[in-house]
């Protein structure tokens, strides 16, 4: 009798020496790449490996208990700010600020007993704006605060002054050379300083000339605050302070001499000069009386003649109405501009988001953030709609609004003439008449998700609120493939997060990766690939985005409310908790972590197999539990919990696994690991049913 002959089965192997692919949630679970993962929690391929997350470790010393606001005040510092809840802010309240570095550390400004007082009639904590202060300005810090203007803090004295009690802030000279009604010859061309937004006081500086009875204010409605006038006596000069009544408009000089009044001597031991400020004219005249007596004015008196320009300088406040726009705060705030400024420098102060003008960006007077000149702005856009981020990118700025995306460049002023080197204005030619010209970028995206918004390998990421993750890979007027998406892969994750959580998500930098946190959720994308350094090459955009690697991480606390990184350390600000990125447990307890591989079909899908023997190729860790499932089209098999690593080592090493899969079409591992893992490659050996059953 002869027995027919039984089928053979082809005997091979597939490697997979790389699981680098990151998450992809969009393709079917068949059709990912080989180095692709269809589910992941946890795990991110870094140093070679496929490893479990970073632990996260809580630190102390963060002030707990209290309302507090965030500002990232760049890519490495946070700005928490403190508010006491316990007063009536009706009757004021105080804040003080901590700043969080990247590497934990952490330093007060002010404290409970030594906060900023600000008032409010409502007792809702203010918004605040931090920003540090330009060289030499005798501070440290400002804060723009909502409602209430500017503070400054000086961390060598621990010490908060508001606005005008710590001499900002700054007070523009606009009037130079001012000039009475008889005055003759011609005016010195010099170019007087614009008015600032931050306040309503003006200087005004005058030559006196010895023969005109009246001077005119450069406009109506000007009281003064404060006077100097310089006299001299012989070819002796001081500066006298004056005395100044605001209500009556009133600046009196005390005690001058007859030469130093330009009287005759001998017509007084010592003279009072009186000058009256006329408001509704707009007009200043001055008389002089002997020195304690209350007579009638010495006749024939006027302001003595001046031996140099600028002798009698007025401090004026003004009817400019610039009390709501200093005092009802910015949003965003940025240095920027300047030829050697670098990544992260600038000498000018670019703010944006006020409300009360939400597309206009204004920048400040070089190095110095308590002068906002009123010329010094550029409106965005022609539809009013608001600026909601501000962000550099080479050598741009990037101004964000909810649905379009501009940019400006730094041009420097221009080259100085012979006149302006020999009158050291080379400075004013150049730099304080540097322009900066708009140009959009793309005109249907742009950015609601401003704490998104990160410049990871000199390439801007962010969020939209509709849950997609865009790249900014180029800057040409001319293009339009400056905004490329880069989320398909992982939207679908993205969007089962609610609007409100995607408005406040936050974002970093971390080795490499754009970390991107939504509620307890991060999203990593890997930006040191080719796929990421070339987007703009690819000439289809599905192409690019399949092979941009992303994964997914679950924290422990539900929201967090900022991130910062330098390049070695990472913190996140919770609600009331900091906390750090690093070693491999979670205070203590150890990092759960899982993924899936695709379904593989060995290049046969509809063809029967078996799957004998599984290799996976680890690095001992700290020691760790695996269990190993196999997701195939015949149900779920389990292999089961096994220990692995000691920590004795960092080698890596091979383990072997028996799952006996008999006659399925695909499989896929999953595998699930409580505690430090690192799987650099799987190998999966197969025997392809040849004449069996399909």
């Amino acid at each position: 009798m002869r027995y027919k002959a039984m089928p053979t089965a082809a005997t091979g192997t597939m490697t997979v020496p790389r699981l680098s692919g990151g998450l992809n949630l969009y393709d079917m679970p068949g059709q990912v790449g080989d180095h692709q993962l269809t589910q992941a929690d946890n795990v991110w391929w870094y140093r070679g490996a496929l490893r479990t997350r970073p632990g996260v470790c809580r630190r102390e010393g963060l002030p707990t208990g209290t309302v507090t606001r965030v500002q990232s005040l760049n890519e490495r510092e946070l700005l928490v700010y403190h508010f006491d809840p316990s007063l009536d802010y009706a009757d004021g309240s105080t804040f003080y600020v901590t700043l969080v570095r990247a590497d934990g550390r952490m330093e007060r400004l002010g404290g409970p007993d030594n906060g900023a007082v600000f008032d409010r009639s409502v007792k809702e904590p203010p918004h605040v704006l931090g920003v540090r202060a330009g060289a030499g300005q005798g501070f440290d810090w400002c804060f723009y605060v909502e409602d209430n203007g500017l503070y400054t803090y000086t961390v060598a004295t621990q010490r908060w002054q508001k606005g005008e009690t710590a001499a900002v802030p700054t007070v523009p000279l606009v009037l130079v050379n001012g000039r009475g009604n008889k005055a003759t010859g011609e005016d010195v061309a010099v170019s007087p300083q614009a008015a600032n937004r931050l306040t309503d006081r003006v200087r005004c500086a005058y030559t006196t000339d010895g023969v005109s009875t009246l001077y005119p204010l450069p406009q109506t409605g000007m009281v003064p605050y404060r006077a100097t006038l310089t006299v001299w006596s012989g070819d002796t000069a001081r500066t006298v302070e004056g005395e100044v009544d605001t209500f009556y408009g009133l600046v009196l000089f005390r005690d001058l001499t007859c030469s130093e009044a330009g009287l005759p001597t001998g017509t007084a031991t010592r003279v009072n000069v009186s000058v009256y400020v006329d408001s509704a004219t707009g007009i200043f005249r001055a008389e002089a009386h002997r020195a304690g007596e209350q007579g009638a004015p010495l006749e024939g008196f006027v302001l003595p003649r001046a031996e140099l320009s600028g002798n009698l300088m007025l401090w004026m406040m003004t009817t400019t109405d610039n009390e709501p726009w200093r005092r009802r705060g910015l949003r965003q705030a940025v240095w920027y501009g300047g030829l050697a400024a670098g990544a992260e420098g600038g000498i000018h102060l670019f703010t944006a988001g006020h409300p009360d003008e939400p597309n206009v960006l204004r920048w400040s007077e070089v190095n110095d953030p308590t002068y906002f000149p009123e010329n010094n702005y550029a409106t965005v856009g022609e539809d009013g709609a608001p600026i909601t981020a501000l962000a550099k990118q080479g050598e741009l700025l990037v101004i964000f609004r909810e649905h379009d995306i501009y940019c400006t460049q730094y041009v420097d002023g221009t080259t100085p003439s012979e006149e302006e080197m020999v009158q050291r204005r080379a400075l004013e030619a150049t730099v304080h008449a540097a322009r900066f010209p708009l140009t959009q970028l793309h005109p249907g995206i742009g950015c609601d998700c401003p704490h998104t918004v990160r410049l990871v390998n000199n390439k801007l990421v962010w969020m939209t609120a509709d849950g997609r993750v865009h790249i900014l890979t180029g800057t040409s007027r001319f293009s339009e493939r400056n905004v490329r998406q880069a989320s398909p892969l992982i939207e679908q994750a993205l969007q089962r997060h609610s609007r409100e959580e995607r408005l406040a998500a936050v974002a970093g930098e971390y080795r490499g990766h754009y970390l991107l946190v939504v509620g307890n959720r991060v999203y990593l994308l890997d930006c040191q690939t080719g796929a990421f350094n070339q987007f703009q090459n690819y000439s289809r955009e599905e192409t690019a985005q399949k092979s941009l690697p992303w994964y997914a991480w679950t924290l422990p606390e539900d929201t967090y409310r900022g991130v910062a990184y330098d390049g070695t350390g990472l913190v996140l600000l919770g609600n009331d908790t900091l906390y750090t990125l690093a070693g491999e447990t979670d205070d203590g307890v150890p990092v759960t972590a899982r993924f899936t591989t695709k379904q593989y079909g060995f290049d046969h899908p509809g063809t029967r197999k078996n799957v004998p023997r599984l290799y996976l190729e680890l690095e001992d860790g700290t020691g760790c539990h695996l269990r190993i499932r196999y997701v195939t089209d015949r149900g779920i098999r389990e292999d089961g919990y096994r220990p692995w690593g000691d920590g004795s080592t960092r080698q890596e090493r091979t383990v072997r696994l028996t799952p006996h899969l008999q006659h399925i079409r695909h499989v896929a591992v999953q595998v699930e690991t409580t505690g430090a893992l690192a799987l650099t490659g799987i190998t999966l050996v197969y025997e392809l049913k040849k004449g069996g059953m399909p």
